[in-house]
């Protein structure tokens, strides 16, 4: 198996649901806060930036780049740094 699958058998996932955006600047999505839920992105191509609370702390993903938000947590995905949320 491939490594993001044995991730989330090493995790138990009990269910999934995946979603692929394609976007052109300018763009911001808010993911709202789910407790129960375990998310994560996966960047294909191109970058974003993605933060937990504070529009100013944040950090950038590139290609490839995978990252876990373990306890769903609310959280953004933005074009750039402190971008106001458009979707």
């Amino acid at each position: 198996t491939d490594l993001i699958s044995s991730l989330l058998d090493m995790i138990r996932v009990r269910g999934t649901a995946y979603f692929s955006k394609n976007v052109e600047a300018p763009w911001g999505m808010d993911i709202e806060a789910h407790p129960s839920l375990c998310r994560f992105h996966l960047v294909l191509s191109g970058s974003t930036w993605i933060g937990l609370t504070d529009k100013e702390d944040c950090e950038r993903l590139n290609d490839g780049d995978f990252v876990i938000i373990p306890r769903g947590q609310a959280h953004f995905l933005d074009d750039q740094p402190g971008r106001e949320t458009r979707t």
